[in-house]
Parts: structure tokens; sequence; C-alpha cells
């Protein structure tokens, strides 16, 4: 069985990147459509070292994304309080 860092990707990388870009716009249609807050994980600056292979994020990268999406709360949180204030 194929498994992640073994070379199953190796000559298909465009095709893996035409994928997940399809995944992504599906997701923010689909948050758009159900008014869902929507992250967009391409802006989510990763650095090669946070992963365990080409797609598993190791500790470090785990608390970063972790960050990633608690600022992102934060900003939609305070950008709501802003439109409601008296």
């Amino acid at each position: 069985m194929p498994v992640a860092g073994d070379g199953v990707l190796l000559g298909r990388e465009h095709a893996w990147i035409v994928g997940v870009g399809r995944n992504l716009t599906i997701m923010e249609r689909i948050a758009k459509d159900q008014r869902l807050i929507y992250l967009d994980p391409k802006d989510f600056a990763a650095s090669d070292d946070w992963f365990l292979d080409n797609c598993h994020l190791n500790e470090t990268g785990e608390a970063a994304k972790a960050q990633f999406v608690a600022d992102g709360i934060k900003s939609l949180l305070g950008a709501r309080a802003e439109t409601t204030a008296p």
C-alpha cells in the first residue's frame, strides 16, 4: 500500500495541485452558500520543516495551524463587533 513520502505522487504533482485547488474552490462555495466562515488554507504560510512527510503536520505545524485558525476567528469576531457596536 502506498504511503505519503514513498514517492507515490512522483510525476503526479500537477494532478495533486489541480485536485487540491478544486477541493478548496468547492469548500469556499459551500461555505458561502451556507453562510459559513471560510478561512482559506492558501493563506496559511506553512514551513517545510513543519511536516512529517509530504502532507502531515508535525507538532510545530499543528500549533501553527491552530494559531492560524484562532487568529482568523479573532479577526472575524473583531470585525463583527465593530459592525454591531452602537
